[in-house]
């Protein structure tokens, strides 16, 4: 039978006419009585398009390809080979051939279904899922197995470091993990080190009881590249040198980690604040191997729905790509993984992933990460030498922060020497906010903070600079600029006037600056004053003696100050 008779024969086993037929391929109906009566060739896009109509196999539609008389000449004396994905099959006769063919059309088919089957699961299901819906976040559980499910909550899940997540449209390098490459500040006892990822830094709280030989671990953790290697060539040969306290503190070593790495690394900050507010972070361990005292599932969460959809998936872009570069097929099969974004439930601790959200929260309003500094201190944890000093957070109750506003929220040098405020304020386009200013400006009126300024500059540059910015509106009566001629006013009265008009106490407010005079002023009005050193005016004694409350070094850390 010719490919056309098992068409026509196939229609009337299922009472189907040509024009029911060409409707569900989507041709012209005298475009399929062409083909049917064989004026026209069938080209193998629109035999796949027939088969589907007719929901039957394409062995059904393809075996007319090959003799029926396998005793004829043809049929005893061909010999050959199929290559296929490198694998070469041998067929000692045609029908031999003819059988591994249909064989493999068949297994390409099935997948090929399969895939299709997923896609269409994974758009429904993203139908069903309410984007808007917001969990409660106000206490993140770290110890309880829980079930999250793709198809109710909106959920970000991360795994390779490569991955690239597509977030409205955008694409996002969902780099999350302790793996991924993220150089990242850390400053103990005024020595500065800079982490080349998170897992190094982590890794070295399980060698930290200030030995030598811990301290040459340390060492030879913070000079590996990556968190892999770390994890390669430092711990696992070191794993029986660990402390033997270890699990009684890792997860709030864990979470002090991940802090240092918000505020010490500005494209750390970036990422976390593309997640949706309202997504639960999960780390997919789904597919990390189990082994003995497996602690995949406490970290993470494991999703088998999902890890069989991966596999199918994956499968196609070998199948339909079995000659490609591996680098080229890497890339596809990310993206294909990638869409799978609403399919199954993943099962799991996700302690990591509750971290990562912490974390999140502390950027978008200010929320302190819940770390049991007592329990730190109690351990003993040392870094390089130094004896770790986890302070309590004590809580405060400012109702108002008071900022400078050159060299403290924004790097205004390009207006030096200039002395008139109209020619400043042309320049509005090429001040330069500090990194953490908007995270810090923004928690903080979530947190119900009033935000002043008092400045140097003019007021409406202040308040032009802010809307430049998109930063929140300021309360006029809270912006002091020098509108006053110089020497008229000092910032001690500027500070009283602020007081004023706010109606609050000295003890209610808390005041930033990158100045000494900025701090003597705030002191001599009985107000907490802090000193800000990323664009830090004068030299180290004058800012260690300028009797400041507190001195940080990233705009971030200015909601540690409201707890």
């Amino acid at each position: 039978m010719t490919t056309q008779e098992i068409i026509i024969q196939l229609l009337k086993e299922k009472g189907m006419t040509k024009a029911e037929l060409a409707k569900k391929v989507g041709m012209a109906q005298p475009n399929v009585s062409r083909l049917l009566n064989g004026k026209s060739q069938i080209r193998q896009s629109t035999l796949e398009k027939i088969r589907i109509a007719l929901d039957v196999d394409m062995e059904e539609l393809k075996r007319f390809q090959f003799a029926e008389d396998d005793a004829s000449p043809i049929g005893r004396l061909v010999v050959g080979y199929i290559d296929y994905k490198g694998k070469v099959i041998r067929c000692n006769d045609f029908n031999e051939l003819k059988k591994n063919v249909i064989a493999l059309e068949q297994e390409i088919t099935a997948i090929e279904r399969e895939r299709e089957k997923i896609a269409r699961k994974n758009k429904a299901n993203k139908k069903v899922v309410d984007v808007s819906s917001s969990p409660n976040f106000s206490e993140i559980d770290l110890k309880s197995v829980k079930t999250i499910d793709c198809r109710k909550q909106c959920v970000w899940a991360f795994r390779k470091s490569e991955d690239v997540v597509k977030n409205e449209g955008e694409e996002v390098e969902n780099k999350l993990g302790n793996m991924a490459a993220c150089k990242f500040k850390v400053t103990i006892d005024n020595d500065e080190y800079i982490f080349s990822n998170s897992e190094a830094l982590y890794i070295c709280g399980m060698f930290s009881d200030n030995t030598a030989e811990h301290n040459e671990i340390q060492k030879a953790l913070f000079e590996e590249k990556s968190g892999y290697s770390a994890k390669k060539n430092v711990r696992r040969k070191n794993e029986n040198k660990k402390r033997a306290d270890w699990n009684e503190f890792n997860v709030e070593w864990m979470k002090w980690v991940i802090l240092q790495k918000v505020q010490g690394s500005a494209a750390f900050r970036d990422l976390l604040l593309k997640i949706p507010s309202n997504a639960i972070i999960v780390e997919n361990s789904t597919f990390q191997q189990k082994k003995e005292n497996d602690t995949s599932a406490f970290w993470g969460a494991r999703n088998e729905e999902l890890k069989s959809a991966t596999r199918i998936v994956e499968n196609y872009i070998d199948f339909t790509h079995p000659y490609e570069k591996k680098v080229v097929t890497d890339r596809l099969k990310m993206k294909a993984r990638n869409e799978l974004q609403y399919i199954g439930k993943y099962v799991g601790v996700n302690c990591m992933g509750g971290i990562l959200k912490m974390a999140q929260l502390y950027l978008l309003n200010g929320t302190p990460m819940p770390i049991d500094y007592d329990l730190l201190n109690s351990k003993y944890i040392h870094l390089f030498g130094h004896l770790l000093q986890f302070k309590r957070q004590k809580k405060t109750d400012y109702k108002m922060a008071i900022f400078d506003f050159d060299g403290t929220l924004f790097d205004t040098s390009v207006c030096h020497g200039l002395h008139n405020f109209e020619e400043k304020r042309k320049l509005i386009s090429q001040y330069r906010m500090f990194e953490g200013v908007e995270a810090a400006i923004n928690g903080l009126k979530a947190k119900g903070v009033q935000i002043a300024v008092i400045t140097d500059n003019s007021t409406k540059t202040v308040k032009d600079t802010f809307k430049y910015f998109g930063l929140p509106e300021l309360n006029s009566k809270l912006v002091k600029g020098w509108k006053y001629p110089i020497g008229n006013v000092s910032k001690e009265q500027l500070f009283e006037e602020v007081l004023k008009e706010s109606n609050l106490q000295p003890h209610q407010v808390i005041s930033f600056g990158n100045q000494s005079r900025d701090i003597e002023a705030s002191n001599n009005c009985k107000i907490d004053a802090v000193a800000c050193n990323w664009f830090w005016e004068g030299t180290q004694e004058e800012l260690e003696g300028c009797n400041a409350q507190a001195v940080i070094s990233n705009p971030i850390q200015i909601l540690d100050l409201f707890r």
